[in-house]
């Protein structure tokens, strides 16, 4: 984790997860986790957090971010989207949520300065993450595969697996125990 000062942040979209309200439980201790990694990865040296903007664990991981800040921890959020109007097929809370991040972030920009034309642009913004992150860590087990899998696969190619951090469902489901227990 040493001179790990910027990462990028994936993994599963909120479908995927099986959620689709702000108020269900496991949302709640997706947020418990996320936080309590990100002091983590803070009090080890990381000061950026970069993120997609892909709905799910890239955007909860902006909100915690953000409450970070407000309690006084020093972690700066890069957005950096694929292309421009990246979301713009999303329905309006979807949207919202997107627009409250890009608000608030420290830095916005986009891989492509054009519309989505190609898939190409994905795999450009994937390479341009991987060049300018130090590390990728993901909400993401393999065992289940989702959307990231191609995002992961790119990063570590790119990368190497040393700098690829993928947190299981069995990490999650012992958070979640711990949890429940305390």
């Amino acid at each position: 984790m040493e001179n790990q000062k910027i990462i990028t942040i994936t993994g599963y979209r909120s479908f995927e997860l099986g959620i689709f309200q702000a108020k269900d439980p496991k949302l709640s201790l997706l947020y418990k986790f996320i936080k309590q990694s990100l002091i983590e990865w803070v009090e080890n040296g990381v000061e950026w957090v970069v993120i997609g903007g892909n709905l799910g664990v890239e955007l909860w991981a902006a909100e915690m971010v953000v409450e970070l800040r407000q309690e006084g921890y020093a972690i700066q959020l890069a957005v950096i989207l694929p292309f421009v109007d990246y979301g713009k097929q999303w329905n309006e809370k979807n949207k919202d949520l997107l627009n409250k991040i890009l608000a608030v972030a420290d830095y916005v920009n986009y891989v492509s300065q054009r519309p989505y034309e190609h898939p190409r642009q994905l795999s450009n913004h994937t390479r341009f993450l991987a060049q300018h992150t130090d590390m990728l860590w993901a909400i993401y087990d393999t065992l289940y595969p989702g959307k990231s899998q191609f995002f992961i696969k790119e990063f570590t190619k790119i990368k190497g697996e040393v700098n690829v951090y993928l947190v299981g469902m069995d990490e999650l489901q012992d958070f979640s125990y711990n949890q429940l227990s305390d």
